[in-house]
Parts: structure tokens; sequence; C-alpha cells
């Protein structure tokens, strides 16, 4: 339990508790506690008409919540710098690789969330995501932003607007297979993606990395 207790706090002190885990009512996160249970379980998990395909929004949530390797923290300071946040969510990489389990197959779903309930320029958001991207594919992890309007399109509908959330976040989570999508718009993140799951990209997957160079 104490090496349990000691990787789920970050350099910067900060509490991580799975999803379904009450944590203590002094912790930043007491709060938005109901509303990100809410809002992984109805709206992550769960298929939508505009998505453009079947399945859940997110199909990463469900096993990661079902496997209790789902992790969230919260920063509620009202003086965040976007400088702040990339420092917090960088912070975050040490942890999550601690955090159980650290080898085999479900070790791939941990993920962890991180809400900035106090920030409501949500460009600060996207930049840090934007700034942070780079440095995260290449170990072998995505970055994501969510927030009340996020504009960014869906991959299969640009209508649909999927990475919406009551309150502002950035998500961390291993690269899987099924990534290219979210990578194709730079040959550096592609060259990532190819290192690690060249040899098993599925069928779909590899027709898109195709389309997607074919001249």
């Amino acid at each position: 339990m104490k090496e349990l207790d000691e990787c789920v706090r970050t350099h910067t002190g900060i509490s991580l508790t799975r999803l379904f885990d009450e944590c203590p009512s002094t912790d930043p996160l007491a709060p938005y506690q109901a509303h990100i249970r809410k809002w992984a379980t109805a709206y992550l998990t769960a298929p939508h008409p505009k998505l453009g395909r079947t399945g859940s929004v997110c199909p990463f949530t469900e096993p990661s919540i079902n496997k209790e390797i789902f992790w969230v923290g919260c920063v509620d300071r009202p003086d965040l710098t976007s400088e702040d946040i990339e420092r917090t969510v960088t912070d975050m990489v040490t942890g999550f690789h601690r955090l159980p389990p650290t080898e085999g197959p479900d070790a791939l779903l941990k993920a962890i969330i991180i809400l900035f309930p106090t920030v409501t320029d949500y460009n600060m958001i996207d930049e840090a995501q934007r700034r942070l991207k780079k440095e995260f594919v290449a170990m072998g992890l995505m970055i994501g932003q969510f927030y009340p309007g996020c504009e960014e399109p869906g991959i299969r509908n640009p209508d649909f607007r999927p990475l919406q959330s009551p309150l502002a976040l950035l998500a961390i989570r291993h690269m899987v297979g099924s990534d290219f999508p979210f990578l194709a718009t730079k040959a550096e993140w592609v060259e990532e993606h190819l290192k690690r799951f060249a040899s098993a990209i599925p069928a779909v997957v590899r027709s898109m990395i195709a389309a997607k160079f074919d001249t």
C-alpha cells in the first residue's frame, strides 16, 4: 500500500485517484468527482450518432475503467499559466509509468486525466497539448485536450466534436496501433507510430496510411 501511495502522488504534489475511488474531502478533486465520473461513463464509453462509426466515443476508456486503472488528478488554482499546465502534465509521466500494472497487456490500458477546473481560457489547454505532443509521442504516449466547446473535429466525421468535457482537462495514455489518424499530420509522428506497430497494424489502418501518402 505504501508503494502505491507513493506512486499516485506526483512530484508537484498532485494526488491521483481511481475514477470510482473516493478521494479525501480535502483533495481538490473532491468537488468535481461526480461530474467527471458522469462524463466518463455517460459520454466517453457511450456511442454517439455523429461519431461516424460503431462503438463508444473513446474505445479506450471502458476497458481502462473496468480494469480500475483510469486515474484522475486535479489542479484547482486560479493563477495557472500555460507553463504551469505543461510542467504539471510533464510531471505526470514518471507517475504514469509507476502506476500498476507496469507490464503486460493491461499496462497499455492505463490512463490519467488531469483536471484544470479554474481554466476558462482554453487556448492554454490547446497550447499545452500542442507543445507537449512531440515529446509525448517520442515516449510512446498520447496526450489529448478536452474542454467545453472544443472545436477539434472527429476523425470519421469532421462535423462531430468528440473532445467535449464539462471541465478543462488533459489526458495521458499509451499509444496504440489504431492511433495513426491522430499522428498522420507529421512525418516524425508517423515514424514513431510505425516503429512500434508496423508489424501489427490493422488492415484498415494500413489502408489509411497508404491513402495518406498516395501520390
